[in-house]
């Protein structure tokens, strides 16, 4: 009896601790205004990440690419995030002219378009988009 105690005991501790530590922690706004005036305050620029609740691969890349711990740290220091459903929030997404969900894409803190990526990106995909992203910023910068 006291070894099943354990087991379970031990199974509850793993299931507690092994959670993904990445996930929910980016802090997404779903309000425009609120996410450009943090944008305008900080000087970081807006990471939009537009979804819907059917959409397969949206709700696959909230379960592996924001989830990603190494993902998360890029985001949540590099990023003031706004998530949009193409749904509900039509009025918003439909003048964005996107061919598709999951959208990500990025914007200055004064609202310039920087880059989009459409679809699925994983995790390693994702950062590698973000690095491909600071070179050309460096070397434009230069």
């Amino acid at each position: 009896m006291l070894t099943r105690f354990h087991t379970l005991i031990t199974v509850f501790f793993l299931t507690l601790f092994s959670a993904n530590p990445g996930q929910a922690e980016i802090a997404w706004e779903t309000s425009p205004a609120n996410v450009i005036a943090k944008s305008r305050e900080s000087g970081k620029p807006i990471l939009v990440f537009v979804s819907a609740r059917w959409c397969h691969y949206c709700q696959k890349m909230k379960q592996d690419t924001w989830a990603d711990p190494r993902v998360d740290v890029a985001v949540s220091q590099g990023f003031e995030t706004l998530v949009l459903d193409g749904d509900q929030d039509s009025a918003l997404v439909r003048p964005l002219g996107l061919r598709g969900f999951p959208a990500t894409l990025i914007y200055t803190p004064d609202g310039r378009f920087i880059s989009q990526q459409g679809g699925y990106l994983p995790p390693q995909r994702f950062l590698k988009w973000l690095d491909e992203l600071r070179s050309a910023s460096t070397r434009l910068n230069r």
